[in-house]
Parts: structure tokens; sequence; C-alpha cells
């Protein structure tokens, strides 16, 4: 078992913090049974995964310590070892959230456009996703 999991280490749990939860439109709505919400609240529920994901990943990283060391010795073991499997955390959400942008993009928003007749609708979405990506292609990049 990795040291971590059983070690005593402060755990940050404000799930809104730093970037605040989304509502769901299904609770906000109360039309849970209504199609058009129900794929609101689906879509709702995978972007708070990405959000909580990513703050904990803004919280936690205060638990790690700030390490450049390439090689493992007894005396840095722990460290070396929490280090590389937050970075592994990490570089899994962005993933994650790559994944996501490339589904939506590819399958749902030219669904969408076309239930509008092709009228691009969802291209500001494409363009909030390019945003986004600027800063998340960065982090893979030193990752």
């Amino acid at each position: 078992m990795k040291h971590w999991a059983t070690g005593n280490y402060p755990v940050w749990t404000t799930p809104g913090e730093p970037f605040p939860l989304i509502q769901s439109p299904a609770r906000l709505l109360g039309k849970a049974n209504d199609n058009f919400i129900k794929g609101a609240t689906e879509m709702c529920c995978i972007h708070n995964v990405l959000i909580r994901s990513l703050n904990s990943i803004y919280l936690q990283a205060r638990n790690i310590a700030p390490t450049k060391i390439s090689a493992t010795t007894p005396e840095n073991k722990a460290n070396v070892e929490t280090r590389d499997d937050f970075v592994d955390y990490a570089r899994e959400w962005s993933m994650l959230l790559h994944l996501h942008h490339h589904g939506e993009e590819t399958h749902m928003f030219p669904e969408i456009d076309k239930a509008f007749n092709g009228k691009d609708i969802m291209e500001r979405n494409v363009q909030q996703h390019r945003l986004f990506d600027e800063a998340v292609n960065q982090f893979d990049s030193i990752s």
C-alpha cells in the first residue's frame, strides 16, 4: 500500500472551490422526466466530475513536496512517489477532459446543430473548449 494512503496527510474538502459546481437543471427546474432536462442534467454531472477533479488537484497540490529529484533514495522515496502519483492523477484528469471535449465536438454538438437545421449553435462551445484547451495543453507539455 502506498505511504500516502495510510499516512497522516491533511485533506482539503471544499467541494466548490476554487471553481464552483454547476447546479443541476433537474433540481433547478423540477422537470426530471423531460428528455431535454435529463440530457442537460447528465451533461451537468460530467462537468461537475471534471470540476471536482480539477478542484482536488488544485487543493491537494499544497501537500506535494516541491521536488526536482530524479533519483530515488531511501530518504526521498515517499516524496518522489507522492509527487509522481499526483502528477499521474493530474495527467489522467487532462486526458479525461480532452476525451470529453473530443466526444462533445465529434458526436454531440453536430447532432444538436442538425436538430437546429445546421445553424452552428454549438460553435460558441467549441470556442470555449479551445480557450480552455490552451491552458491544459500547456500543462500537458510540462507534466
